[in-house]
């Protein structure tokens, strides 16, 4: 694993300990306290083919550890390979992130 994927790998596990805090903390709130399993590499490949150009490798990274997250905090979805470049996934994560008032 080179350093950028661990220190992705890292991140994920960072972002899972402060999730878990949240839902301790405030049940009320609705967060994904898990991602989705991984992405297999031609389900990546195959997303690739779809937007026409690669993926970052931080993001491939994330899709072979998580294919995707819901509700992964204050409403906004992590989009996984069925949803990358599909206009209704592109327009509901708009829609996310405006709600979210990003």
């Amino acid at each position: 694993m080179n350093r950028i994927m661990r220190r992705e790998y890292g991140l994920l596990r960072r972002i899972r300990r402060v999730q878990s805090k949240i839902a301790r903390e405030s049940p009320h709130r609705s967060i994904g306290l898990e991602g989705n399993p991984g992405a297999s590499r031609q389900g990546i490949l195959l997303t690739e083919q779809r937007l026409g150009r690669p993926l970052p490798p931080s993001y491939r990274h994330f899709l072979l550890e998580s294919d995707g997250w819901s509700r992964f905090y204050s409403g906004v979805n992590l989009l996984g390979t069925a949803d990358l470049g599909c206009l209704g996934a592109e327009d509901s994560a708009r829609a996310s992130l405006m709600c979210a008032g990003m």
